[in-house]
């Protein structure tokens, strides 16, 4: 029975992001493509309703409930607890028909899925290279400690939320420039902080990024944002 309640919430988890990315401010995928009569509303007639989405949460929400009937009927009296078995025997097929229904629909959305490349792309470059923030402070975090790293690239993030446009020109080589200044002294603090610890053993210099390196791309492309 654990695993028809395991199957029947992943289905859940899979129809909750597919209804996510369908709705209209991210537009990223649709469970299919639109039908007339299919899925529409009440009250606005331009919207389109994930009805096989719907069926799978519906059943994933059932789930939890109905496993803790089965469990709680296990811990029954001597061989056969009365009212134990009979709450089995109503619940078990519930939990099956549960299961069929999301499998059902997982079906339908696998069958009719539309994605919108387009729109991804989109949404990813409206961040201005801030996707990258967590890769940039695992890079930076090689040198210094987590939270200097979080918390500097924290800082440069927000400068990139303030909308500023990024460097061009004479601007982008000055703040090219910055950036390795910017580097070295993040460097510098971090091997001060983390002399003590690496007594035994050092990186080579191989190890760490160069300016043209894919991971000072990313350094650079957070820190013009």
């Amino acid at each position: 029975m654990a695993e028809l309640a395991i199957v029947t919430t992943t289905v859940g988890k899979i129809a909750r992001d597919v209804s996510l990315l369908s709705q209209a401010e991210v537009g990223e995928m649709l469970e299919s493509a639109p039908v007339k009569g299919v899925g529409g509303s009440s009250a606005m007639p331009h919207k389109r309703n994930p009805v096989a989405c719907l069926q799978a949460l519906t059943a994933a929400a059932r789930v939890p409930g109905l496993m803790a009937t089965v469990l709680s009927s296990s811990v029954g009296e001597h061989e056969r607890a009365l009212g134990g078995w009979q709450a089995e025997l109503v619940t078990i097929p519930e939990l099956v028909d549960a299961a069929g229904s999301a499998l059902d629909a997982l079906e339908r959305i696998a069958g009719g899925l539309v994605v919108n490349a387009e729109r991804m792309k989109a949404n990813l470059e409206a961040l201005q290279g801030l996707v990258f923030s967590e890769r940039l402070a695992r890079l930076i975090a090689r040198e210094t400690d987590r939270a200097s790293a979080l918390a500097l690239v924290d800082d440069w993030s927000a400068r990139g939320r303030q909308g500023a446009p990024p460097p061009t020109g004479r601007r982008r080589r000055r703040a090219a420039v910055a950036g390795r200044a910017d580097r070295r002294r993040v460097l510098a603090r971090g091997d001060r902080r983390a002399s003590w610890r690496r007594s035994s053993t050092k990186r080579s210099r191989e190890s760490r990024p160069t300016p043209e390196s894919p991971d000072m791309c990313a350094y650079t492309l957070v820190l013009q944002a």
